[in-house]
């Protein structure tokens, strides 16, 4: 290749970022123990999620605690399946990068009418004054489609697809649909093949460069290791001038201190935004500003370009071409790796863990109720047993049978105790009763005292009754006590699978030695 370029002057990052990008070689990189590490946490994570076993006896079939509970386990099913259709999916992004496998793809990312497939145009007719070989395509049933047509440029959205560019014999520009786009489709097409790529140029007009939005929707893109361009496009600006004695308003490159200060703006918010994320804003590449529309206008000479700031443009994409390698050696356990956080972790944090909480503060108010419940159905115990007393003490006094009296009161007030505490902690089941105990009435009825012996027999049965109450309630936080077990025992998996996932990320990304 040529010092200079087709015009004769010297275009050094030009030049330099063609010649870099042609003599790109991937090295290779032994990713069979990171794979293993990736598949051995999935295994781990569904095992232990289908061994899951809910503490429940304690509770009735209807309780409100059963309900939650089982509601997360249905979570967990739905969860396992909804894993297995998304690593489906990812096949259509590996089929793209197998396609595209000895060349380095940048995704060309942004939301509709910042001038995408303009600027992807515009390095295509670069790389043809070159004598490098430019192909376009498309994307069409997972396959790529090779076409002679260039990518249209409108003012409404116009990439309807997801569509491509080969740059000469190792880069490759996908231009998406927007991040806004007018039709939900296109921000499917965009997700599908966001795999594929390398790299990432997020381009934004210099009108409202850098939304937060835009950078909130980058976040997981950002958080995958991908390095990331920030293009500030129709860096121009209209100014009045006279021509043939008449003021005209002409469009113009914006000054370089202007884009400075546009270029400082958003890089300080960018760095800003990706801290509050807990992103490190070191892989947030230093933002360029650009004209298409000026260095078309001025005929794409050597001053044209660089005026326009596509000199600028080269040096900085010079910058990512490196970690773009490195990313692209390790993308197969990237992709895996992206799954089982994003899709795997991601919704174990995001869907189930706010269920566990859910049930977490229930447990708490269940174990709040417990502790004024046993008096409640002491009082009304005895509220329903009381009136039944009389009648039953003068059959004592009668006929001295003390045996045939146990006999009529117990079951009674067994029943009666039982519908009490049904009442008022419904979700349990009450696994014990003390009131089997014969209740210690010899020495009044062998010298019969009514007053004396109705005495008695409200203290006696008062007694045990607490005793029963008391064992029940303690029977009742004890299940509570299982199910937060359980649920502490979930809560601390995912924590654990967490580090242990961010251990193998570590590792995967380690710079080589």
């Amino acid at each position: 290749m040529n010092a200079t370029n087709p015009q004769g002057v010297v275009a050094p990052h030009e030049l330099c970022f063609l010649s870099t990008v042609n003599a790109a070689a991937r090295a290779h990189t032994d990713l069979t123990p990171a794979l293993a590490s990736l598949h051995a946490w999935h295994e781990h994570i569904e095992r232990t999620l289908e061994s899951l076993q809910w503490p429940l006896s304690g509770f009735k079939p209807d309780s409100a605690f059963v309900a939650q509970a089982q509601a997360i386990g249905q979570t967990l099913r739905t969860l396992s399946g909804y894993w297995a259709q998304q690593r489906s999916e990812l096949v259509h992004a590996s089929k793209l990068a197998e396609l595209l496998n000895d060349k380095v793809i940048f995704l060309v990312f942004g939301k509709f009418n910042v001038g995408k497939s303009a600027f992807c145009n515009l390095l295509a007719k670069r790389f043809s004054a070159h004598a490098q070989p430019v192909q376009y395509f498309h994307l069409e049933n997972g396959g790529v489609v090779e076409t002679s047509d260039t990518f249209a440029e409108g003012e409404t959205e116009t990439t309807a697809r997801l569509q491509g560019v080969c740059l000469g014999q190792k880069l490759v520009l996908l231009d998406t649909p927007g991040l806004h786009s007018v039709t939900g489709q296109n921000a499917e097409l965009t997700k599908r093949f966001i795999e594929s790529a390398d790299g990432l140029l997020w381009l934004s007009s210099s009108a409202s460069p850098g939304q937060t939005q835009e950078l909130e929707e980058l976040s997981t893109e950002l958080g995958r290791g991908k390095p990331l361009l920030p293009v500030l496009t129709r860096s121009d600006v209209f100014e009045e001038d006279e021509v043939d004695g008449e003021i005209q308003k002409l469009l113009r490159n914006k000054t370089p201190e202007n884009r400075v200060l546009q270029e400082n703006d958003v890089c300080d918010r960018a760095s800003a935004k990706l801290d509050a994320m807990g992103l490190e804003a070191s892989i947030l590449v230093a933002p360029v500003s650009i004209s298409t529309y000026m260095a078309r206008t001025e005929g794409l000479t050597p001053q044209a370009l660089e005026e326009a700031g596509f000199e600028s443009l080269y040096a900085a994409l010079l910058d990512i071409i490196q970690p773009a390698l490195a990313y692209k050696q390790r993308k197969p356990a990237e992709v895996l790796l992206h799954h089982q956080e994003e899709n795997v972790l991601g919704s174990l944090v995001d869907t189930v863990l706010p269920q566990l909480s859910q049930l977490h503060v229930a447990l708490n108010a269940g174990q709040q109720a417990l502790v004024h419940a046993p008096d409640q159905i002491l009082k009304n115990f005895w509220r329903k047993t009381a009136p039944i007393l009389p009648a039953m003490l003068e059959k004592l006094v009668e006929s001295g049978n003390s045996q045939a009296f146990h006999a009529e009161l117990i079951p009674i007030a067994n029943t009666t105790l039982l519908q009490v505490f049904s009442d008022i902690l419904p979700d349990y089941v009450p696994s014990c009763s003390e009131l089997q105990q014969p209740l210690e009435l010899t020495e009044y009825t062998a010298q019969p005292n009514y007053e004396k012996l109705y005495m008695a027999l409200q203290q006696v049965l008062q007694n045990h009754t607490e005793i029963a109450v008391n064992a029940m309630a303690a029977e009742c936080r004890n299940t509570l006590r299982l199910l937060e077990k359980c649920i502490a025992d979930l809560q601390m998996f995912i924590a654990d699978s967490d580090d242990a996932l961010q251990r193998i990320k570590v590792t995967l990304r380690a710079p080589l030695a």
